[in-house]
């Protein structure tokens, strides 16, 4: 009985599961789903062929992983879209895979939810100290479990020399080529990735179309704020015409009281005036609001250079993340970000930062 209730779901087990292997795709020079086919259309994952993007990674001495997503959205603002794959804290530091898709895969990859690297997945699945040569079609390139892929060229030709230059010692060396392979290692690597690693890799594609999808409803809120503004305008205007005309009633005893108030407008016009010239101008002041953060986070600063609202800020602290949220926190300050990567030196941390001030603001 148990076999025979085993066999009724085994078909819709498998059904479900060929479905879900369709709308997995694999882009290389063409596209096929996770089952050997063609595919086109709507896809969950796009697995991206590593001759579609760039492979780097970076070492940041950040713990969390919230502060870590501040600071590579504050670098990573480029028109290529870059999907990212934070790796566990060890060492104080979390090593980051950056991958560059080219733009002629952009347009690829328009109908799908997620876009994940081929060889981010591979890596996942190879052993420490083994070096992986993969070959498909005319695409050849070697990549382990610890460091970025590397393509065959150059003076990068075989694993032994993609080893040498990673500083890898060689304990075993696998060569990958078949699809099937390909597929498995896939579907394995896909099943351990947690919920915080798809957040790097949502499609810019389809970020863009559910702003799209806002526009409408945009554009009909905006008609309703023009139509309320048209309506009040309206109302204050046929009120001013009212009170003119029950003032133009009383006569020439009103004639002081009009005029004392031509006055006030006046005046509030000239300190209105007064006020966008004072505004205009940047005081320098705001230099030692930036320097009190510095010192009071324990670090120091060897070069500051303010040009119009922008001001640089050169040094070192315990903490340059930190220091980064606090200066970001002022009302003086719009925007700040590091405009080169933060480096370890002893116990202190050199940073870069570059910061927006806003006009205007009140003390």
């Amino acid at each position: 009985m148990k076999d025979a209730l085993r066999s009724r779901l085994s078909g819709p087990r498998d059904r479900l599961r060929q479905y879900l292997m369709r709308r997995l795709h694999w882009l290389t020079s063409d596209t096929q789903n996770l089952l050997g086919e063609p595919a086109s259309g709507f896809a969950w994952v796009v697995i991206l062929g590593r001759e579609h993007y760039d492979e780097r990674s970076i070492r940041y001495p950040i713990r969390t992983r919230m502060d870590l997503n501040r600071v590579l959205r504050l670098e990573l603002e480029s028109p290529r879209q870059n999907l990212t794959y934070i790796g566990p804290y060890v060492d104080n530091h979390r090593e980051v895979k950056i991958f560059s898709i080219k733009p002629e895969a952009e347009s690829q990859l328009r109908r799908a939810v997620f876009v994940i690297p081929e060889s981010l997945l591979l890596s996942l699945t190879i052993e420490p100290h083994t070096i992986v040569t993969v070959s498909r079609n005319a695409v050849r390139y070697f990549l382990s479990a610890s460091t970025p892929s590397q393509m065959s060229g150059g003076l990068v030709r075989s694993a032994d020399l993609y080893a040498l230059g990673a500083g890898l010692s060689v304990g075993h060396q696998l060569e990958l080529s078949d699809d099937t392979a390909f597929h498995e290692r896939f579907v394995r690597s896909l099943k351990t990735l947690g919920a915080a690693d798809w957040i790097g890799f949502v499609s810019s594609a389809l970020t863009a179309r559910v702003l799209d999808k806002s526009k409408p409803a945009a554009a009909l809120l905006a008609i309703f704020v023009t139509a309320y503004l048209v309506l009040a305008q309206a109302y204050l205007t046929g009120m001013t015409m009212w009170r003119e005309h029950q003032l133009s009633r009383l006569g020439s005893e009103v004639s002081t009281l009009i005029e004392t108030q031509r006055r006030i407008d006046r005046t509030v016009e000239e300190h209105g005036a007064i006020a966008r010239i004072m505004e205009g101008r940047w005081g320098t002041y705001r230099v030692w609001e930036i320097a009190g953060e510095v010192w009071n986070s324990g670090g120091s600063f060897t070069v500051v250079n303010m040009i119009g609202p922008k001001l640089t800020v050169r040094g070192s602290t315990v903490d340059a993340t930190a220091l980064l949220k606090k200066i970001s926190a002022l009302a003086s300050v719009r925007s700040a970000k590091f405009i080169a990567p933060v480096r370890q030196d002893n116990f202190a941390q050199e940073f870069v930062i570059e910061i927006e001030l806003k006009r205007g603001v009140k003390e």
